[in-house]
């Protein structure tokens, strides 16, 4: 990690997120972690932090970016394996595209 960047503030229980505006900060970049917090002590991803997650790390890779994985943090903890254990085929979809 050579750097953390604040893209966007959500309120209470949503978050609407232009991936465009989420690209503008890290366009330079060959990879990236991304990560949000959750309001509540609960880290596990919800269903849309899981949909989210796949047109982003596509879009991400059409850009020459590899999204290497998204992070929940929460306030007793953090889950850090969305891709990993929810999305096994992205992270194939993702070398795919790369490797065009």
């Amino acid at each position: 990690l050579t750097q953390a960047i604040q893209t966007h503030k959500g309120a209470s229980l949503t978050l609407i997120v232009k991936t465009v505006e989420l690209l503008r900060p890290v366009i330079n970049h060959q990879a990236l972690y991304m990560c949000h917090t959750h309001p509540g002590a609960d880290a596990l991803p919800s269903k849309a932090d899981i949909e989210s997650t796949v047109p982003i790390g596509l879009q991400l890779a059409q850009l020459g970016m590899r999204l290497i994985e998204h992070y929940v943090i929460a306030a007793t903890g953090g889950y850090s394996r969305i891709i990993q254990d929810h999305l096994p085929n992205l992270a194939g979809e993702i070398a795919d595209i790369l490797n065009r």
